[in-house]
């Protein structure tokens, strides 16, 4: 089943972030938030940047509560949480960065090329700001969280 996607000149739709980042969490952690707009993710967090360049470019950033992450690697690696690593939680956040990224830019300009950066953490006062697309779990806070902007060529 294909999807006609529409995107602004800076962000694809709210309906598209929710039905491809619900899919990559499904997919990837088994785990099924719920879109709820925009806000702040509970503290403390970490978080993940992929850049892109192609006939536009931009950059996705992704950021999640520490202990949903941990619970998440937990779930992918098989493994319980407490054995989870700092290295563990960089890497997942990262790869949720990378798969979360190539879905957007894919759905939203398909047939395009792009390059993509190695995914990269977020410092830490970044992390503080409200994010354009957040998801909750069970307890209807924010836990995760992305913004994505494209920038079109002058």
């Amino acid at each position: 089943m294909s999807q006609t996607v529409s995107v602004s000149a800076s962000s694809p739709s709210a309906t598209l972030v929710q039905t491809l980042m619900c899919r990559v969490f499904e997919a990837m952690y088994f785990y099924s938030p719920q879109y709820c707009g925009s806000g702040r993710l509970e503290q403390p967090v970490t978080g993940a940047s992929v850049a892109f360049a192609g006939s536009v470019s931009g950059e996705l950033r992704v950021a999640a509560n520490i202990r949903l992450v941990r619970q998440l690697t937990a779930d992918f690696l098989g493994i319980d949480a407490a054995e989870v690593s700092e290295a563990h939680l960089d890497a997942t956040v990262r790869e949720l960065a990378n798969v979360a990224c190539c879905s957007m830019v894919s759905a939203c300009m398909p047939g395009e090329d792009f390059h993509f950066s190695v995914p990269r953490g977020i410092e830490d006062g970044d992390l503080q700001q409200n994010l354009t697309h957040c998801f909750s779990g069970d307890q209807g806070t924010p836990q995760v969280g992305l913004d994505f902007r494209l920038i079109h060529p002058s």
